[in-house]
């Protein structure tokens, strides 16, 4: 798993923690966390940026409007998590960004 905080086994609906780095993040960071991995098996996504940012959608509605600046929270800490200036990254924080930007028109 090396730097990654969790996986998940799709086949067997497992979520798995990395307990060297998972427990560095914030509660809500780790409910992040956990979601999109449950988002990954509850969608039955694979591993490409467009499951990705499928996975980052779940994790995200479900945190959105939980407390304070959760919109925020949620763009912010997929920045830090991710390596900066790589397509893949940049692709999935704008997805992110754009349904922070609509959730918050929205409500």
């Amino acid at each position: 798993m090396d730097d990654c905080p969790a996986g998940c086994i799709i086949d067997e609906a497992v979520i798995v923690i990395n307990p060297n780095t998972f427990y560095d993040y914030t509660p809500f960071q780790q409910r992040f966390i956990l979601l999109h991995e449950e988002g990954h098996i509850v969608l039955n996504t694979g591993t490409t940026v467009d499951d990705e940012i499928k996975a980052d959608a779940y994790a995200f509605d479900r945190l959105a409007g939980t407390e304070f600046r959760s919109l925020k929270q949620c763009v912010e800490f997929l920045q830090a998590l991710l390596v900066p200036g790589l397509p893949s990254t940049d692709k999935r924080i704008n997805a992110l960004y754009n349904r922070a930007l609509d959730w918050d028109n929205r409500h």
